[in-house]
């Protein structure tokens, strides 16, 4: 009998022969799988395959460690939740309710991982970070400081959120860092998607270029003024048409017009 201390008081348990945890009867553990003195797993929980439970380490509820999947530390797997591949749990993290952590995870520090969230491939999450909902965080993303990913959200191929961002709903962030108190919306795309372009209007293009040819004016008696007491010739060619700045506000609709001078001296 041992007293998991989850409130049900003493319950037929056994020491597992591979690693002397106390492992109660109604859980489930192979003999191929480690669970060490201090580590315990109890309720329905299952530990099998050369998966490893120890040092602090607890699995139980509904909880599934298998594979090559190593929980250690203080770490929580409870629920329905799953840590299987060769994944590692450790530190203070929880995985708990239906999420899972495989293939090549890691989940440490004070992370959280909850609700059907999966974190996978080599992603890693730490410090006080959580992610729950549906949230998918794999390929080589990282989640940390007190960042926060919930809802639909996919993470992947270099993402990074930390601080204390927040991405959530049906955000995609890709190859992109999320930090600071930043807030990515339900309905946000951060990757390579090119974004939908407006049409071009030849209304809303005229203030701008008359303004640049303001400014391009101005510049152009500066630059005399200049090569004056500077002997330096200036190049009139330099300007820019207006059927160049046209063209070229048209395709990047920045009030910007290239423009140079000549160093050249006489």
């Amino acid at each position: 009998m041992f007293d998991f201390q989850d409130g049900n008081g003493e319950v037929p348990a056994h020491r597992h022969s591979n690693g002397g945890g106390w492992v109660a009867d109604s859980a489930s553990v192979s003999g191929s799988a480690f669970v060490g003195e201090g580590a315990r797993v109890y309720g329905d929980a299952w530990v099998y395959d050369d998966a490893r439970v120890s040092e602090r380490a607890k699995v139980y509820g509904n909880a599934r460690v298998c594979g090559g999947a190593k929980v250690y530390g203080d770490a929580r797997v409870c629920g329905n939740a799953k840590v299987s591949g060769n994944a590692k749990v450790s530190g203070n993290a929880r995985v708990y309710e239906r999420a899972q952590v495989f293939e090549n995870a890691r989940v440490f520090g004070d992370a959280l991982v909850h609700g059907d969230a999966l974190v996978h491939g080599d992603a890693r999450m730490y410090e006080g970070a959580r992610v729950y909902g549906k949230t998918r965080v794999y390929s080589n993303a990282r989640v940390y400081g007190n960042a926060v990913v919930r809802g639909n959200a996919r993470m992947y191929e270099g993402a990074r959120v930390f601080d204390d961002a927040r991405v959530d709903g049906e955000a995609w962030i890709e190859d992109t860092w999320v930090r600071w108190n930043t807030h990515i919306n339900p309905t946000s795309t951060t990757n390579n998607t090119k974004k939908e372009e407006k049409p071009f209007d030849p209304n809303d293009i005229v203030p701008k270029v008359l303004d640049q040819i303001r400014r391009i004016t101005d510049q152009m008696e500066k630059d005399r003024n200049n090569a004056q007491r500077e002997n330096v010739v200036f190049d009139a060619k330099a300007i820019c048409s207006l059927a160049d700045a046209v063209h070229y506000l048209k395709l990047s609709g920045l009030p910007v017009v290239p423009w140079k001078k000549s160093t050249k001296r006489s």
